[in-house]
C-alpha cells in the first residue's frame, strides 16, 4: 500500500515479532492501520512536486453522519515522471476508502483499496559472481528501453465486533487481495 492509504503503521514489540524469523533473520510484521472518518469533517489536498520532471496529487475527505455513528473516508493520489535514475519513468495511482459504524454495542467496518504502480526502464540488479565490475554512475540506468514492470492490487477488508457482555467481546475479521 502506498503512503497515503494508511492512517498509522504500527511495529509489534513482543517475543512473537522475535521469534517469527527465517534463517538468521529477525522476523516481524508492520500493522497498517487504514483510516477512518474523525469526529471532525476533513477535505485535504495536496501537491507533490518531486521534481521538474515527476509531479502528482492527492486528496483526502472525510465525513460522520447519523450523529457520529456512521462514517466514511475516501482518499487517493496519482504520480508520474521520471526519477532520478536516467529514463526510469514512474506512475502510481491509488484510491481507497472506508465505512464504519458505530454502535452501543456494534461495532462494523468496510475497508476497499485499489493501486495501480507502473514502472518503465526499471534499473535491474547486478549480482557479482566471478568478477567486481566497475561501479556505474547513481542515476545511470542499464534497463533496456522496452523493459516496464506494472503492479495491480484490489483489497479490502471488513470487521465487526460485538460486545457480548461486559467483559467479552467478539469480533470476525474478513480480508482479500486480488493482485496482478
Amino acid at each position: 500500500a502506498e503512503a497515503e492509504q494508511p492512517s498509522r503503521r504500527r511495529i509489534p514489540k513482543n517475543d512473537f515479532a522475535v521469534r517469527s524469523r527465517s534463517d538468521d533473520r529477525i522476523g516481524g510484521s508492520i500493522n497498517l492501520q487504514p483510516k477512518r472518518a474523525g469526529n471532525r469533517p476533513l477535505t485535504r489536498a495536496t501537491l507533490t512536486y518531486l521534481s521538474d520532471a515527476h509531479i502528482g496529487g492527492s486528496f483526502d475527505v472525510g465525513r460522520r453522519f447519523a450523529n457520529g455513528r456512521v462514517g466514511g473516508r475516501i482518499n487517493g493520489a496519482v504520480r508520474r515522471g521520471e526519477v532520478a535514475i536516467d529514463g526510469e519513468n514512474r506512475r502510481a495511482m491509488l484510491l481507497g476508502a472506508g465505512l464504519d459504524y458505530r454502535g452501543a454495542d456494534v461495532r462494523l467496518s468496510l475497508d476497499l483499496g485499489y493501486q495501480k504502480i507502473r514502472v518503465e526502464r526499471l534499473r535491474p540488479k547486478v549480482t557479482v559472481t566471478s568478477f567486481i565490475p566497475r561501479v556505474p554512475r547513481a542515476d545511470a540506468n542499464y534497463a533496456q528501453p522496452w523493459t516496464y514492470t506494472e503492479l495491480e492490487d484490489l483489497f479490502g477488508t471488513a470487521r465487526a465486533a460485538w460486545d457480548a457482555a461486559r467483559d467479552t467481546l467478539g469480533a470476525a475479521p474478513i480480508r482479500r487481495a486480488a493482485s496482478r
